[in-house]
């Protein structure tokens, strides 16, 4: 093992390695992808509320940020990358907006009455956890 590899780098050495931009990347783009880009479930301008800015980089970025480095370090496949998206689907809609077990009004007006099972809408849960496996981390970690 070299003496590079050994080595625990300082956050500002990190951020002195070209992983800024890769890492900002991460934060912003994940939540412009779900929120805005491909769902339109919010208007652009949402984005210049710092709150709001805040919100979803605590709630898309860090866990996407979080996901990349975990599936980087293990050196799983794809479809753990996968996997760890629809664990951040259950994480995003079922306890931050808990959309999966909400009894009526959007965003999963149309899905609901589709196969309740325990409280949970089967039909938007199956949609809602691809898009954000999908949308929300996969491809924003591999882009």
């Amino acid at each position: 093992m070299s003496e590079a590899e050994g080595k625990l780098l300082t956050p500002l050495e990190i951020l002195s390695k070209k992983t800024l931009k890769p890492i900002l990347f991460l934060l912003i783009f994940p939540s412009l992808m779900g929120e805005i880009f491909i769902s339109g479930g919010s208007p652009i301008t949402v984005f210049l509320n710092p709150a709001t800015w805040f919100w979803f980089t605590l709630s898309y970025g860090i866990p996407a940020l979080f996901i990349r480095e975990a599936w980087v370090r293990s050196k799983f496949n794809i479809l753990a990358m996968l996997i760890w998206g629809v664990a951040y689907g259950i994480f995003n809609e079922g306890i931050i907006a808990q959309t999966l077990t909400q009894l009526n009004g959007d965003p999963a007006g149309a899905f609901i009455g589709y196969g309740t099972v325990f409280g949970i809408h089967l039909s938007w849960a199956t949609f809602i956890l691809t898009f954000h496996a999908l949308f929300s981390v996969f491809m924003p970690i591999l882009l």
